[in-house]
C-alpha cells in the first residue's frame, strides 16, 4: 500500500516549481539557477526594479518548520546568502508561502551543523540489491 506522504525529494521538487510560478505570475522572467555552480546559495534569480532578486526555496511539509541549509546558502556571518527565503509548505491538501527577508533571519538564531546524509542516487533497489544478505534463522543451541 502506497503512502500519501510525500518524500523530501517530492516536497524540495514541488516547492521550486511553486515559487518558480509564484515569482513567474507577475510576467517577471525568473531563472531557475539552482543547478548553476554559479549561483551558489540560491535557487532562483527573479528580476525586480532593475536588479535581480535572490530567492533560497525550501519545501516543507510540518508547519511552521524550516529544513536544513548547505553551508553554501549562508555566510561567515551567518547571514543568508540569498535576499529572500521562500519557504513552500505542503501539508495535506493545504499550501502556503512564506516569504523571509534576509534581514529577518537574526545572525543568532543561525546555528551551524555538520551533516553527512547518504543520497538519494544510492537509496535504490538497482544500487543496494546487490548488497541484500539473507538471513536464516539462528538453530537453537
Amino acid at each position: 500500500m502506497k503512502s500519501n506522504k510525500l518524500t523530501a525529494n517530492e516536497v524540495s521538487k514541488k516547492a521550486m516549481k511553486i515559487a518558480f510560478d509564484y515569482y513567474s505570475s507577475g510576467r517577471a522572467r525568473v531563472q531557475n539557477v539552482s543547478t548553476d555552480r554559479k549561483h551558489k546559495g540560491y535557487d532562483l534569480l527573479v528580476p525586480r526594479r532593475g536588479k535581480a532578486l535572490r530567492v533560497e526555496v525550501k519545501g516543507c511539509s510540518k508547519e511552521w518548520q524550516i529544513p536544513d541549509f548547505f553551508h553554501t546558502e549562508f555566510n561567515e556571518q551567518r547571514q543568508l546568502v540569498a535576499d529572500i527565503l521562500c519557504v513552500v509548505y505542503l501539508i495535506g491538501k493545504k499550501t502556503t508561502l512564506c516569504e523571509i527577508p534576509r534581514k529577518a533571519i537574526r545572525p543568532e538564531w543561525v546555528e551551524e551543523t555538520r551533516r553527512y546524509r547518504i543520497s538519494s542516487k544510492m537509496k535504490k533497489e538497482d544500487v543496494l540489491k546487490k548488497y541484500l544478505k539473507p538471513l536464516e534463522k539462528k538453530r537453537a543451541v
